[in-house]
């Protein structure tokens, strides 16, 4: 009887086979590759934002103010998806110091958190401040800033453009600042500077009030304006006029005193503010050639009394009052019901032998009403119907 075996593998057949397997997931490596099979994964594109282009610094009492545009878009030209962290720069330029010399370090870094407290008007606005000790020693130096923006850390932009600004000692601000209101112009006074020192002349700032700023505050900073603080005018002494104002709205004056150095000039920090609600409690001029005519009765009309009077110049007039009395020298009675809108008036209640006494008012808007004119005289006929 013969028992079963089984047979060995072919050694060349298994070669054959090893290589086959080979092939084959060479070829899938290869065809996965061409369908778009993911690399090496890529880091994120950093962004970065584009450099300010507009910087520009002055000085104002003892800050240097810094302005500029924050960018909003990155260097490929993407939308930044918010507020840029800023890096502010700063060197000094001794005078007579050459200019390739400059170098900058860093001073301030405002986190991007922060940035929307630091806008202004679209742009942004910081103030580097100094010591007036500081500001005296270093009279006539020049103060040079740049500054970066970052979107990611260690990532910043290109620097920006170079802003220089000379600053000089600052001259005292304004004391005791004063308003009053007339009926034409809001008058500001202030103590005047010592005399021998080196102010040269004031300027005086004015802004409108919100009817809804913080009643009672005092920090122009914490305000909230209409219209901001801007230049109302230059005043060579310690008193300004400004005729152009409205009764009914808020007004915050600040002034600052202007020392001259060479063609340069500087401005103090403001004084304390004034601030006036102008109310108009002013009546309008006494109305002016007042006439009284007797005129007859006819037959289609009873007779009466006609007056007329000059028109008032008043550019807020609203309307005319007419008064009679039938003694000399008492007030009388107010004959219109509504204000007269032109000056001309008939009493048609006149008797015969009636002796009236008439005078005319003027009322403006904010219904201020005027003295009334002297009385003129007119009297009715025995005869009067």
């Amino acid at each position: 009887m013969h028992r079963l075996r089984r047979n060995s593998p072919n050694p060349e057949c298994a070669r054959i086979a090893r290589r086959a397997a080979i092939v084959a997931a060479l070829a899938f490596a290869a065809w996965a590759a061409g369908c778009g099979a993911p690399g090496e994964p890529q880091p994120p594109k950093p962004i970065i934002p584009q450099a300010v282009t507009d910087l520009a610094a002055h000085q104002q009492g003892d800050t240097v103010v810094l302005t500029f545009t924050l960018p909003a878009r990155s260097t490929e030209n993407e939308t930044l998806a918010g507020y840029p962290t800023v890096e502010i720069y700063r060197g000094t330029l001794a005078a007579g110091e050459p200019e390739h010399k400059i170098s900058t370090r860093l001073v301030y870094t405002i986190p991007a958190a922060l940035v929307d407290t630091y806008l202004s008007g679209g742009r942004l606005e910081f103030r580097d401040p100094f010591h007036p000790e500081d500001l005296a020693r270093q009279s006539g130096s020049t103060m040079v800033y740049m500054v970066r923006t970052s979107a990611a850390r260690r990532r910043a932009s290109a620097d920006s453009n170079v802003a220089e600004a000379r600053v000089y000692a600052v001259p005292a601000a304004p004391a005791a600042l004063r308003a009053t209101v007339t009926e034409h112009a809001i008058q500001l006074a202030w103590q005047p500077a010592p005399i021998g020192s080196a102010i040269a002349g004031y300027r005086v700032y004015r802004g409108e009030l919100a009817p809804d700023s913080p009643p009672g505050e005092t920090d122009p900073a914490k305000m909230k304006f209409v219209s901001p603080l801007a230049l109302a005018g230059p005043a060579s002494e310690a008193a300004f006029d400004d005729p152009q104002f409205e009764f009914g709205r808020t007004y915050v004056y600040t002034v600052r005193s202007v020392a001259q150095y060479g063609a340069d000039s500087v401005e103090s920090g403001d004084s304390a503010p004034a601030i006036v609600a102008p109310r108009d409690i002013f009546p309008p001029a006494t109305p002016r050639g007042l006439e009284a005519i007797y005129i007859p009765a006819t037959a289609s009309a009873p007779a009466d009394i006609e007056l007329s009077w000059d028109i008032s110049p008043e550019p807020d007039l609203a309307g005319y009052n007419i008064y009679r009395s039938e003694q000399p020298g008492t007030p009388g009675r107010k004959l219109n019901t509504d204000l007269l809108p032109s000056p001309a008036f008939r009493d048609m209640d006149v008797v015969a032998n009636g002796h009236y006494f008439y005078s005319v008012s003027a009322v403006d808007r904010a219904g201020n009403e005027s003295p009334r004119s002297a009385p003129v005289e007119a009297e009715a006929p025995a005869n009067t119907p």
